[in-house]
């Protein structure tokens, strides 16, 4: 894993906005690699897996709230 010192400048024209999206994206690829070798790209997958249901769970929950909330 390489270290990169990332300093912040000021884009005003078009190569420096390349020089930040192309600095940006070895810090992502980097990012990446480095979860993929502590083993973290799966937990991600699952976790980004279970959202769904949440959000079915959620749904759910707010029907019976509204359901309840109506009952005289």
């Amino acid at each position: 894993m390489t270290e990169q010192i990332v300093t912040t400048s000021n884009p005003t024209g078009n190569e420096d906005l390349k020089q930040v999206i192309t600095r940006i994206g070895t810090l992502m690829r980097t990012l990446r690699e480095s979860m993929r070798e502590l083993g973290l790209e799966k937990s991600v997958q699952q976790a980004v897996a279970s959202i769904p249901d949440g959000k079915d769970r959620l749904r759910y929950i707010a029907q019976m709230t509204a359901q309840a909330a109506e009952k005289p």
